[in-house]
């Protein structure tokens, strides 16, 4: 909806959940079920706000860009990518160069060449060299020309039984 210029959003009955004070409102997603935040523009800038009735800013206005990707928001800055949950909360930095669709709780991402992961609430450094799900639905990654599985301290290991990320967990 707009009002005196500016921008919010109202819900199908016409209650507001973020006030009409943004130039721009962004993709604006919600189910009964799930409230998600909302991106908005403000001078330029992009940030994800709160769908509560007030607006509450969840991250700064510094963004070039958001996109939803899943049910996650892609925060762009320059050419640097980093994720945001449904809530706003940044679980990947913005300092990544690409993003990789979801797969179940895996996130991929790029940094200069080698490759990251967010899976089940821990977030890896960018240092492989690869990474897949193999047939027994096990992420096996590669660093420095060595096959193997990233454990539950998110640290390099070649001992399969230590792979912590497994699809069918």
């Amino acid at each position: 909806y707009e009002k005196n210029g500016k921008k919010g959003v109202k819900d199908i009955c016409g209650d507001v959940l973020v006030p009409a004070c943004f130039d721009e409102i962004g993709f604006t997603y919600q189910d009964k079920l799930r409230k998600l935040a909302v991106p908005v523009v403000k001078d330029g800038k992009m940030a994800l706000v709160a769908a509560n009735g007030k607006g509450s800013l969840l991250t700064n206005f510094e963004y070039d860009a958001i996109e939803m990707l899943e049910f996650n928001f892609v925060l762009c800055k320059g050419n640097k990518k980093g994720l945001a949950s449904q809530q706003g909360v940044i679980f990947v930095p913005v300092e990544m160069d690409e993003i990789f669709m979801p797969f179940n709780d895996l996130v991929a991402f790029k940094k200069d060449a080698t490759y990251g992961f967010f899976m089940n609430g821990m977030l890896t450094d960018a240092i492989y060299d690869s990474g897949d799900i193999n047939e027994n639905e096990i992420l096996v990654v590669t660093k420095d020309g060595e096959t193997g599985y990233i454990n539950e301290a998110g640290e390099f290991t070649t001992d399969p039984e230590e792979a912590y990320f497994m699809i069918s967990e």
